[in-house]
């Protein structure tokens, strides 16, 4: 975990695999999309929210890393805010594919 000196708040970096077939790709870009959807909804949310002045601590973002074809998996970045990268992490967990 890193701290920002100017921040009180940690900031927190991780990867999420995600194990699928080539033929989930249309899922897993779907996935990706309403998981960035849910990272733009905290940070409007919080910068709604004025006990902070700093949007730094609001920043929260998810990107497609790689895709992995021989092992049929995905990687997602995920980095920002440790409390709201942990909303989107379970976003990302709850969200099945089928």
């Amino acid at each position: 975990m890193y701290y920002d000196k100017r921040m009180i708040t940690p900031v927190v970096a991780c990867n999420i695999y995600i194990t699928a077939a080539a033929s989930h790709a249309s899922t897993l870009l779907s996935l990706l999309h309403r998981a960035q959807d849910h990272c733009r909804e905290l940070r409007r949310a919080s910068q709604h929210n004025k006990r902070d002045d700093t949007t730094k601590q609001h920043a929260v973002a998810i990107v497609h890393a790689y895709a992995d074809i021989p092992y049929d998996r995905s990687s997602f970045h995920l980095a920002g805010n440790a409390g709201k990268s942990t909303f989107v992490l379970c976003f990302v967990f709850a969200s099945r594919i089928h």
